[in-house]
């Protein structure tokens, strides 16, 4: 037979994560339960069990639904670590949507200002600079995003940055024996 408290207990621990089982007694304690770190330690050793109130509220203080309370310690890890991997992602996406969103502003911009000066010959050497960067397209970058990523890091090696404040145009390589 399955040692129910011991269980809960494992639960518990793994639920509470980082906190110490002081600042979870603290908050049963506004809640209206007599609990302790003793408590918690008891609880947590399978010494002790749960009424059904102070597992609802201990669920509550977890930020878990009260089943949680109830399952098995690996299917709890390998969950908390989807919702992790989950969280990671839609970082991920939401910081590449702004990039991406940045990338289009500055290409646009780009492509507005290269059209500006197209008539005047002193621009022409800028001009060439523009034609060559306004090559990165959003659709280019979201292309370049799914092929596997070099040894390194990057998966454009030997640019030059350069021209616009930290916005990392690329410059053409300089012949050999220049630089």
């Amino acid at each position: 037979m399955v040692d129910d408290d011991g269980l809960i207990g494992r639960r518990v621990v793994q639920l509470r994560g980082e906190r110490s089982q002081k600042s979870v007694a603290d908050e049963m304690r506004l809640r209206g339960w007599k609990w302790s770190q003793a408590t918690m330690w008891a609880i947590e050793r399978g010494e002790r069990s749960l009424k059904l109130m102070e597992a609802r509220d201990l669920a509550a203080v977890l930020d878990v639904e009260l089943n949680d309370l109830f399952g098995d310690p690996d299917v709890l890890s390998i969950e908390a670590e989807f919702k992790q991997l989950a969280f990671i992602l839609k970082h991920d996406y939401e910081t590449a949507v702004e990039c991406l969103r940045k990338l289009q502003l500055s290409h646009d911009f780009l492509q507005s200002r290269a059209i500006t000066l197209k008539s005047d010959e002193r621009f022409k050497r800028m001009l060439q600079f523009a034609e060559l960067n306004l090559r990165f397209t959003v659709e280019m970058a979201v292309t370049e995003a799914k092929k596997p990523q070099r040894e390194g890091g990057s998966s454009r090696s030997g640019s030059r940055r350069g021209l616009g404040s930290g916005r990392g145009f690329l410059l053409p390589e300089a012949p050999d024996g220049a630089d």
